[in-house]
């Protein structure tokens, strides 16, 4: 799943994130009922998500998944790259974070 960009945009499990108890190896739910741990909200587990000159390697469809076209930096999880060519696997010299919490568009500016 990592070794490629594109096509990316990849939903890779059905039915919510993947969350296993390190001594049964059953699958969990954790306290705050069907969220993910990390990131705190459901949903299913995405990876190498590009949109416009944006991307995301990791984060969940439970919140904000931008369109292709949308340069609107909406788009939060692990591994983000802002105004590069993240389509075809480039990064970001100038603006990219290894985590962001998630949160809607906050293209420029303060996000809240």
């Amino acid at each position: 799943y990592f070794a490629t960009t594109s096509p990316g945009r990849e939903i890779v499990t059905d039915g919510g994130h993947i969350q296993f108890s390190q001594i049964e190896y059953l699958k969990t739910t954790s306290t705050r009922g069907n969220w993910d741990p990390i990131f705190g909200i459901g949903g299913n587990l995405v990876f190498n998500w590009w949109y416009s000159n944006n991307g995301v390697r990791i984060c969940l469809d439970g919140g904000y998944l931008a369109n292709a076209d949308v340069n609107d930096h909406g788009t939060h999880g692990i591994g983000n790259e802002f105004g590069a060519d993240t389509e075809n696997g480039q990064e970001s010299t100038l603006w990219w974070h290894d985590v962001a919490n998630v949160q809607g568009p906050c293209m420029g500016g303060v996000n809240a």
